[in-house]
């Protein structure tokens, strides 16, 4: 868990853990270029997502001075509203400080299953 001044999130790679399960058809995270379009796909199963509530909470309590830190996040999943969401690319310094970097997002979409 870290925090950015203003709300406690959790930063995770691209690959199978405790809070994502990277699907059988989506690329995996790397850290070389590729050219092409590439599929990529996440899936937060209820049980994970509520695992990371609970390690919000467990960040929380450590912290409660923090910004948004001084309540307890729902653990049901019917507290939950998803209103928006969005694809973060970020861009690192490479050998030598060089940076070059280049994103192309289509058809980006949000799914609930059952």
């Amino acid at each position: 868990m870290q925090h950015d001044s203003q709300v406690p999130f959790l930063s995770t790679p691209w690959q199978t853990n405790e809070h994502i399960t990277v699907s059988p058809y989506s690329q995996t995270f790397r850290t070389h270029t590729w050219t092409g379009l590439q599929f990529f796909r996440i899936h937060i199963p209820q049980s994970k997502f509520l695992h990371t509530v609970t390690r919000l909470n467990e960040y929380c309590a450590q912290h409660p001075t923090e910004a948004n830190c001084g309540r307890y996040f729902s653990t049901s999943p019917q507290s939950y509203k998803v209103m928006s969401f969005g694809v973060l690319h970020e861009v690192f310094r490479g050998p030598n400080n060089q940076v070059s970097s280049g994103v192309h997002f289509t058809e980006a979409g949000l799914y609930y299953a059952r």
